[in-house]
């Protein structure tokens, strides 16, 4: 009872630093050195990325859902990573990534009902493969994401994860791939961010197919269960499934690691009526897929951006302060509360139920859009030290993968956000790849193995308030533009102050 009280005083004690109590003070002047054991990583996935993919999101966007992808060159050839992965593949490797998080497309494995999940299209496998021993060629060690958004076109006919079927075509397609790369890959992440899938597919109408938009499918009565509490059981059963799958299939090497990329956001009520909304999605969007797999996790993946204002039943923007050129509201601080906060929890359901294997903290994505790069530089110096604060408070972060190597295709928003440290410019025959200064900034950091005062400043002089860059964000926070409107940068200090 005593650990349960001061467990529950904790987390609202971390809770009240969600409040905007940052001082005006200076930053620390400490110096961080990363352990050695830390390693720096890159991402991408399938959707993003891969060109000849036939897939749910390539259907949605010809249908004309996805904003700025008509009016963009060759926009189906994504970033060419199906044809040509040594472009990523050689800037990874540069920048001292020493992990590269990747996928593998559900739909391109198995291209049709006929197929039978088990059975995987041969050449497919053989392609993937190459893919995987490229990366691995450039000292890169691979993990590997089973589903990431893209459910494959003939499985979305029959309703996707509403139907049941789903779950158990997933745990076929995932036992074969684990028997197809167990030999290649490090880590496994079944899904990434479930909570967000289940939220913007099922409930949003925002993701594929787009004709569910339900906005009180986030609620349940006793046994009665809306649309997001169900199909989410259904992907955290898979998820208890496919673990113990891999576990049993991949016993080649070092012990098998099966993780989670798991999104954490900070829903922060625009005013005192949208309380109850932003306490429901901290608790279904943060905390509940996580508890609910606690004990079939050997690491905790967690996919950070910031912060969402809510107001009624979806986000505002405030124009105090700072976005992404995608609407997500800059801050560092809320990585590190949150996460804290989750690992706590996590780590004490699993000592109650006599797990003693420490649980260790990956950040699998952190990243902004921004193609002004004004932004980006102080975003990842200011995340890298939310990161080395929770390690000085002995949270077991041992990774942080940066999301992403260069602006790719961005789901429903399609090329307007550019999250890339390398900046792509589409023409008509060729992509057009330049590195950002924030590349460069990240290889320093990355090579240095250090965050000081002086790196800190120095990025922060970039941000430039006052000045105008893109922002891709409709006014009422949901709307995605094809032609992205000037903002100026907020003069709101979002730096994580001690």
């Amino acid at each position: 009872m005593y650990k349960k009280f001061f467990f529950t005083a904790g987390v609202w004690i971390s809770l009240g630093f969600l409040k905007d109590t940052r001082p005006s003070s200076a930053i620390s002047n400490e110096t961080y050195t990363f352990p050695k054991s830390f390693y720096f990583g890159l991402a991408n996935a399938p959707a993003h990325v891969e060109d000849q993919l036939n897939d749910s999101w390539l259907k949605f966007a010809e249908e004309g859902h996805v904003a700025s992808f008509k009016n963009q060159n060759q926009p189906e050839y994504r970033n060419g990573f199906w044809s040509h992965p040594n472009q990523e593949l050689d800037i990874a490797k540069e920048s001292g990534a020493t992990v590269f998080r990747m996928g593998v497309d559900w739909g391109r494995l198995v291209p049709s009902e006929q197929r039978n999940s088990y059975h995987l299209e041969k050449d497919v496998v053989k392609h993937y493969r190459w893919i995987i021993s490229l990366a691995r060629e450039r000292g890169l060690k691979v993990m590997l994401t089973l589903f990431h958004h893209s459910v494959p076109l003939w499985l979305q006919e029959q309703g996707g994860w509403k139907n049941e079927k789903t779950r158990l075509e997933f745990l076929k397609f995932a036992e074969a791939c684990a028997a197809s790369f167990k030999d290649l890959v490090d880590d496994w992440i079944p899904f990434n961010e479930p909570s967000v899938f289940v939220g913007l597919t099922y409930v949003g109408g925002i993701f594929p197919p787009g004709k569910d938009y339900n906005p009180f499918g986030v609620l349940s009565l006793g046994p009665i269960k809306g649309v997001f509490d169900s199909t989410q059981a259904r992907m955290v059963a898979a998820h208890r499934e496919v673990y113990d799958a891999i576990h049993r299939i991949d016993k080649i090497g070092e012990p098998t690691r099966v993780g989670l990329a798991h999104n954490l956001a900070l829903y922060t009520p625009t005013s005192s009526i949208d309380r109850f909304v932003a306490s429901t999605m901290t608790q279904k969007m943060n905390w509940e897929f996580p508890k609910l797999v606690f004990d079939k996790l050997d690491f905790l993946g967690i996919n950070y951006y910031g912060e969402e204002h809510v107001s009624g039943a979806s986000v505002s923007l405030n124009q105090r302060f700072e976005y992404s050129d995608s609407g997500r509201s800059i801050n560092p601080k809320g990585m590190y509360t949150l996460s804290k906060d989750l690992w706590t929890r996590i780590s004490l359901l699993r000592f109650r139920n006599g797990i003693k294997k420490p649980l260790s903290v990956v950040f699998t994505e952190n990243g902004i859009s921004d193609a002004s790069d004004k932004l980006r530089p102080a975003y990842i110096t200011e995340h890298l030290w939310a990161v080395s604060r929770l390690l000085q408070d002995n949270v077991p972060v041992e990774g942080y993968i940066f999301w992403t190597t260069a602006d790719n295709w961005e789901w429903a928003d399609g090329y307007c956000p550019r999250f890339g440290l390398y900046r792509i410019e589409r023409l008509a025959n060729q992509l057009v790849w330049t590195p950002r200064y924030s590349y460069f900034l990240f290889q320093k950091i990355v090579s240095e193995r250090m965050l000081t005062r002086n790196l800190r400043d120095e990025a922060w002089q970039k941000v430039e308030p006052g000045s105008q860059r893109f922002f891709c964000r409709g006014a009422n926070g949901r709307q995605s533009l094809d032609v992205p409107v000037t903002r100026p940068i907020s003069f709101f200090d979002w730096r994580y102050f001690e």
